[in-house]
């Protein structure tokens, strides 16, 4: 009979515990985004001590508790639930200074110590790409453009490219990353259009810039963009010639049914602001610039190509809202106008979907809370 029994307690002395942490090492997680560390100790046979330590914060865990504590510096939360031996840490609006290691370490009642460790990679958006300089420049003028988006982590791709040249390799520096493309502003360029995309393939992120240069010369006129057009958006078309000694040329522009003129004493561009309509589809602007004796009379001429709306919606990929306030999440679908401005906000959480319909803007109102 003793014999079992001591046999009995060897067999209870050689169990091990172990360690489950969640999320593995490696994980992708979005800045702005909520994050849950979760360790568990298996078996939960017995109350020991869990350590959580994440950075410069921490807490220990000792004996029975289900309970939720704040760090009040770092603002993160952690609690415990020993009947279950679950011990998390909530890192609410991840920045992408939480890319730190997490370390989770188990004290038993038999003073044996375990750890476990993950280290979660943090991905940070990049900004819209602009293109510098802005311009206007002059007919065989050379230039230098930049493309320049801040910020991403995964450090994006970019491409830039302009009437069919391309800019060079995209360098990253101080967090900024750039591609250089020289241009000679020649007649060619007229009318052209200059592109830039940024893309995080990792987050299936993308965002573009479009630029139209704008190119002064006495010789011609220039209109500016040249489309194609979204019906029912907004455009400021520019009608430009470079500076002219005549103080007797008139510059004029007739575009979407609208008419501009004016002397060009002290101005080399006039511009107009529609709302592109699709019965407008295949006319043409002309920006014309003239003298009484006609020793001037330049004329360029572009036909309006209108698409229909593509209801591509534009809406930041991340938000960022504090607990307790409200909030309005505004998704913006450019160019909608009334009646066609209808559509259907679809709001997700975890518990519940709610629809939300409104006229442009779609909005959809609501109050920020730890479950969202």
């Amino acid at each position: 009979m003793k014999l079992i029994i001591l046999t009995a307690i060897l067999i209870i002395g050689m169990e091990q515990h172990e360690l489950h942490l969640s999320p593995t090492n490696g994980t992708l997680v979005h800045t702005g985004s909520n994050l849950t560390f979760i360790c568990s100790v298996r078996p939960c046979n017995e109350t020991g001590s869990v350590l959580l330590s994440f950075g410069n914060s921490g807490k220990l865990f000792s004996g029975i508790c289900n309970e939720t504590f704040v760090h009040g510096i770092t603002g993160y939360v952690f609690s415990c639930n020993s009947n279950q031996c679950l011990y998390t840490l909530n890192v609410y609006n991840v920045h992408v200074t939480d890319q730190q290691q997490m370390i989770c370490k188990y004290r038993s009642s038999s003073e044996n110590v375990i750890n476990k460790t993950t280290t979660i990679r943090i991905s940070d958006f990049p900004s819209k790409p602009t293109i510098k300089p802005e311009g206007p420049f002059y007919l065989t003028q050379e230039v230098n453009l930049t493309c320049e988006s801040i910020g991403g982590n995964p450090v994006p791709r970019m491409i830039f490219s302009c009437n069919g040249n391309n800019g060079t390799k995209e360098m990253e520096l101080d967090k900024v990353v750039k591609s250089t493309l020289y241009l000679r502003m020649d007649s060619h360029m007229v009318n052209s259009v200059c592109t830039c995309i940024v893309i995080q393939s990792q987050n299936s992120y993308e965002q573009e810039t479009t630029f139209y240069p704008v190119i002064y010369s006495d010789n011609f006129t220039t209109i500016s963009p040249p489309g194609p057009y979204v019906d029912g958006e907004s455009i400021e078309f520019n009608c430009c010639i470079g500076k002219v000694d005549s103080p007797r040329t008139n510059l004029s522009f007739q575009c979407h049914g609208e008419y501009v003129s004016q002397q060009i004493d002290n101005v080399t561009c006039l511009y107009l602001i529609v709302t592109i309509d699709i019965d407008k589809h295949r006319t043409k602007c002309t920006c014309t610039a003239q003298t009484k004796d006609m020793s001037i009379d330049v004329t360029s001429e572009i036909q309006l190509v209108i698409n229909r709306y593509d209801p591509a919606f534009e809406l930041s990929p991340s938000y960022t809202a504090i607990f307790g306030n409200k909030t309005t999440l505004t998704c913006h679908a450019p160019g909608l106008q009334y009646p066609f401005a209808f559509g259907n906000w679809q709001f997700v959480n975890a518990k519940r979907r709610e629809n939300a319909y409104r006229i442009n803007p779609l909005k959809y109102h609501n109050r920020i809370n730890s479950q969202q």
